[in-house]
């Protein structure tokens, strides 16, 4: 970040752009010059140290006990980090509030073990709960924190019990129609881009006009409006483009998706035409068992079915290759057959 946003006080806290919250800048072999600079010491593993240190102090200030803070004075700091930033990061918030603090609040970061988060799965599934995988996530980046601030040494192995993920419902372009017949405008074209596209529905209502490249067909998605908070440039599918660009005359808002009531705010909500468009499935007795984000993991299916790499797909969609392995490639008969040699390719017939 520019030199304005960092702290006099404290030379490895940042602001962030979205919120007034200070950020601190994790040690990594990439942010050597940074730590550097920003500590104006030569050395780096000193430069390191005088980091954590400014760290433990920010951990003082924002959490009343300081080193000896608890999981839950270090969930509330995190939440507190979050406020301003996109919707699409309330789950983190709210398994934080209802989950991490509930359960594992009253423990120091050190006091943390194995079998804590045994029982806690243990007690979560009698409940009727079926996957742990966020608690998890979030404890863990609890004692992350608290291992930045060298409150402890290693965080400690926490046992997966969930089971392995099932892949993402898919619609065929069948199912695909039946949905779009029953939207009303505005949602339809969003059901549309996502399909196309495979953006995050919450992205796709804060696209305005000026973010579209109309000479070279892209789109530039700032930060500010995604999940990760990552920019990026993506080119946008012709059928969209052309859909933007019909739309695009006939428009009096910057926003590509307008609110009803204010032109110069974006759309907000979408689940009410979708539940009434799956109530209308569902009278018609036709497939209904899925819901508007299904359209984006269709689009990341088909594209991997397509032959496309993992890297790539993750790179247009604004998600790790790591977690499209993990929930998108599920061996289907038909990727089998064709490595097996089936298929016009080889001139074998099924």
């Amino acid at each position: 970040m520019a030199p304005s946003y960092k702290s006099t006080k404290y030379p490895n806290l940042y602001r962030r752009h979205e919120h007034n919250g200070w950020v601190f800048r994790k040690y990594a072999s990439a942010k050597r010059k940074e730590f550097v600079f920003t500590t104006g010491i030569e050395n780096e593993s000193q430069a390191y140290k005088e980091g954590c240190k400014k760290f433990q102090e920010w951990m003082a200030d924002v959490v009343p006990t300081g080193r000896n803070a608890t999981i839950r004075g270090i969930a509330l700091a995190l939440i507190a980090e979050e406020r301003g930033r996109p919707d699409t990061l309330r789950s983190k918030r709210r398994h934080l509030r209802d989950h991490v603090i509930p359960n594992f609040g009253h423990l120091r970061p050190e006091q943390v073990t194995a079998q804590h988060w045994r029982r806690h799965d243990q007690n979560e599934r009698a409940k009727g709960r079926t996957s742990l995988s966020n608690d998890k996530k979030y404890l863990i980046e609890c004692l992350g924190r608290a291992k930045e601030a060298r409150m402890i040494q290693a965080i400690p192995k926490l046992p997966d019990f969930d089971p392995p993920a099932k892949p993402p419902r898919a619609l065929s372009y069948q199912e695909y129609g039946w949905v779009r017949r029953e939207l009303p405008c505005k949602v339809n074209l969003l059901a549309f881009v996502m399909y196309w596209q495979g953006a995050r529905p919450g992205e796709i209502m804060k696209y305005q006009w000026d973010m579209i490249n109309w000479d070279t067909m892209e789109i530039s998605i700032p930060g500010s409006i995604t999940k990760t908070k990552r920019n990026r440039t993506i080119p946008l599918n012709p059928r969209v483009y052309r859909a933007f660009l019909w739309l695009h005359k006939r428009s009096n808002s910057p926003y590509v998706f307008p609110s009803r009531k204010f032109k110069d705010k974006p759309m907000f909500a979408y689940s009410a035409a979708w539940i009434n468009a799956i109530k209308a499935l569902k009278k018609a007795k036709r497939p209904h068992d899925f819901h508007l984000y299904c359209l984006r993991d269709t689009f990341i299916t088909n594209a991997i079915k397509a032959g496309n790499p993992t890297v790539f797909v993750g790179k247009y969609c604004d998600t790790s290759a790591k977690e499209i392995e993990k929930r998108y490639c599920a061996p289907d008969q038909d990727s089998m057959k064709r490595l097996a040699g089936y298929g016009p390719r080889y001139g074998r017939k099924k």
